[in-house]
C-alpha cells in the first residue's frame, strides 16, 4: 500500500525477488522508476490488486459485486501458483478486503510523516509516470488512458495563452525531446498535481489555505478544471497493515527501516545474503531518484518555476510579435 511516488513498485520488486530466492538486479530506469518491474500479464490490470486507485471502484454498483468481479477475475488469471505472490495498490480500502479472502496475507504500507514527505512524493509521481516512455501500470481502462488525457488537457490550457494552440501542441508533443519544452511542461505537471493534492501552498513556501487531500481516495471530478472528488481518510486504514514504513527511510537514507518491515512481512529475520541483496538494491534504487526532489521539494519547484517562466515570457513574447 503506499501513495502515488512513494516508491512502492521498488518494495514490491524486492519482496517478489527475496520471495523466490532470485538475487538479480532490479530493472531500475534512469528517472529512478521501478514500474518495469512487474510485467504487464493481463490487458485490463490487475486483478490481485482489487484495482489500482479509487477511482476504480465506481465501476460498481455494491462493494460485494466489485469483491466477486475481483475473485472471479483472480481464480481464472492465477492457476499453478508455486510461490507466494505480490501485489500492490494506491487504493488503501482495500486492506480489509484483502484481509477478508487472504487469511495469511501480509501487508506492507509506505506512509508520510510531513507535507514534505508528501510533496516529495506527488513530485517523484510526476517525474516517473508521466515522463518514463516505458511505463509499465497494470490501471484498467480507461482510467489510465483517461489520466494522461486529463494531464495533457491540463498542460495545453496552462500553455495556449503564453503561445497559442498550435506551439501548445507543439511544445507538449516534444517535452521528452528538447529541453526547453520539458522544463515547461515539468513545471506546469509539479504545479497542477500539488494543486490536486492541496499542496500548492506548501510548494510555494505558504501555510496551507486548504486541507492536503494526499492521504484521501480521491475519484474523478468530470470538470478538468475542478479539484477532485474526496472520499474516506486513508489513515483509518493504516492500522490494519502488518509493517509500516515511514518514506523517510528514502528520504533520510535510513535502510535498516527497509529491511526491518522486510522481517516484520515475511516474519522471519533475513540472512545475511538477503540483507545485502537489499542493501545493494536500495543504494542502486536510491542513486537513481532525483535528490533535489528527494531532500529539498520547494527549492526544485522553485528551480523549475524560475527556468520554465524564463522560456514561456519569451515564447509569449515572440508569440505576441507574430500576432500583431
Amino acid at each position: 500500500m503506499f501513495g502515488p511516488g512513494s516508491g512502492g513498485n521498488f518494495i514490491a520488486g524486492l519482496l517478489n525477488k527475496l520471495i523466490k530466492k532470485e538475487y538479480t538486479a532490479l530493472d531500475i530506469s534512469i528517472g529512478g522508476s521501478s514500474h518495469t518491474v512487474f510485467p504487464n500479464r493481463y490487458a485490463n490490470g490487475d486483478s490481485l490488486s482489487f484495482g489500482k486507485i479509487a477511482d476504480e471502484q465506481v465501476e460498481f454498483t455494491t462493494q460485494i459485486e466489485r469483491e466477486n468481479y475481483y475473485i472471479q477475475a483472480i481464480n481464472e488469471e492465477y492457476t499453478n501458483i508455486e510461490f507466494p505472490q505480490v501485489t500492490w495498490t494506491h487504493d488503501f480500502t482495500n486492506i480489509p478486503v484483502y484481509k477478508k479472502y487472504f487469511k495469511n496475507c501480509r501487508i506492507l504500507t509506505i506512509t508520510h510523516d510531513s507535507y514534505a514527505s508528501r510533496l516529495s512524493s506527488v513530485y517523484m509521481h510526476v517525474t516517473k509516470f508521466f515522463f518514463n516512455l516505458d511505463l509499465i501500470v497494470p490501471i484498467k481502462e480507461p482510467h489510465r488512458s483517461n489520466s494522461l488525457k486529463n494531464w495533457e488537457h491540463r498542460c495545453k490550457t496552462e500553455l495556449i495563452p503564453y503561445v497559442g494552440a498550435d506551439k501548445a501542441n507543439d511544445i507538449f508533443n516534444t517535452r521528452t525531446s528538447k529541453q526547453y519544452a520539458n522544463d515547461i511542461i515539468t513545471y506546469l505537471s509539479l504545479r497542477s498535481m500539488a494543486r490536486y493534492y492541496g499542496l500548492l501552498d506548501y510548494s510555494q513556501g505558504l501555510p496551507l489555505s486548504e486541507p492536503c487531500r494526499y492521504d484521501f481516495a480521491l475519484y474523478k471530478n468530470k470538470l478538468y478544471n475542478q479539484f477532485p472528488l474526496v472520499g474516506v481518510n486513508y489513515s483509518e486504514y493504516i492500522d490494519r497493515s502488518d509493517a509500516i514504513l515511514s518514506y523517510s527511510y528514502l528520504i533520510d537514507n535510513r535502510p535498516i527501516l527497509l529491511i526491518n518491515s522486510v522481517e516484520k512481512i515475511l516474519e522471519r529475520s533475513l540472512s545475511a545474503q538477503e540483507k545485502e541483496f537489499i542493501l545493494t538494491e536500495y543504494i542502486a534504487y536510491r542513486q537513481c531518484q532525483n535528490h533535489d526532489i528527494l531532500t529539498d521539494p520547494i527549492s526544485y519547484y522553485r528551480n523549475m518555476e524560475k527556468k520554465a517562466l524564463i522560456h514561456l515570457l519569451k515564447l509569449k513574447k515572440d508569440y505576441s510579435d507574430v500576432a500583431s
